[in-house]
């Protein structure tokens, strides 16, 4: 059963390249890794995709890969830090407020509208409290 060992499968492959033993190195370790990317992100098809990408990048930094370690915290490790890449990603958006529309407004046409703003408000405020309620959220 030692040959089963994720540590043997992984130096195998890193040895000769031998798909199969990646893919047995897979089989033995994808279920937990996926249990530990659900935790990380929550999301069914992102952790698939967590996943996925810890042995892409396995395949590509295998020549780092510290023959005295144990493999399957090296591979929770590269999958952590997908993860926090990808609630990184997740966290972006653009405020559409701090958005350029093209359109930059005049200086004396912005004065206008707050000038007008301030008017409409007080007027407004000399209202009697039964129509200000009708009316200001219409305005």
């Amino acid at each position: 059963m030692r040959e089963l060992d994720p540590e043997r499968l992984f130096e195998r492959y890193r040895a000769t390249g031998d798909p199969a033993a990646l893919a047995a190195l897979f089989d033995r370790t994808a279920p937990q890794l996926l249990k530990v990317a659900r935790m990380l992100v929550r999301d069914r098809s992102l952790a698939d995709d967590l996943l996925q990408a810890t042995f892409v990048t396995a395949i590509e930094k295998a020549s780092w890969f510290d023959g005295s370690r144990r493999v399957e915290p090296w591979l929770v490790g590269i999958l952590a830090k997908h993860a926090a890449n990808a609630r990184r990603k997740q966290n972006r958006f653009l405020d559409a407020d701090r958005l350029s529309h093209g359109t930059t407004v005049e200086p004396h046409t912005d004065a206008e509208r707050r000038e007008f703003a301030a008017e409409v408000e007080r007027a407004l405020m000399g209202l009697p409290a039964i129509y200000r309620d009708v009316l200001e959220p219409r305005l």
